[in-house]
């Protein structure tokens, strides 16, 4: 019950405030899903982690990933990466995450891929 409620004062804060700069989205990704609840635990440990560096926007799970998806302006991009790195370095975060930045094509940002940030050497990142 908390969580719907905390949900529904999030989507209600959300419409209120828009963001007034750009925003680039952030991707954390686990291979395994260990469940719903482990699931929880990982959003809220980012939201508790949040700051003024980033937010949390919400997660899917499908084809054996899950990912969450994390919003920051443009020019607090590398210090939300820095952060959500040192949370899974520190074991805030299950093992296994792998970490992607949008890049995005067009001005509009309809159009983008992905830029594998976490771990080092990952060749390639992909929410599918």
């Amino acid at each position: 019950m908390r969580r719907l409620a905390a949900a529904t004062i999030l989507l209600v804060i959300s419409m209120v405030s828009l963001p007034t700069t750009p925003q680039t989205q952030i991707v954390a990704q686990w291979s395994s899903a260990p469940g719903l609840e482990a699931l929880f635990l990982v959003e809220d440990a980012l939201i508790d982690a949040e700051g003024d560096l980033f937010v949390v926007d919400g997660h899917d799970i499908g084809l054996g990933k899950f990912n969450v998806f994390i919003y920051a302006d443009d020019a607090s991009v590398e210090g939300a990466v820095r952060r959500i790195v040192r949370m899974a370095e520190s074991g805030q975060l299950p093992a296994g995450m792998k970490l992607g930045v949008a890049q995005y094509i067009d001005a509009a940002r309809t159009d983008w891929t992905f830029r594998p940030v976490y771990p080092a050497g990952l060749p390639s990142f992909d929410i599918m």
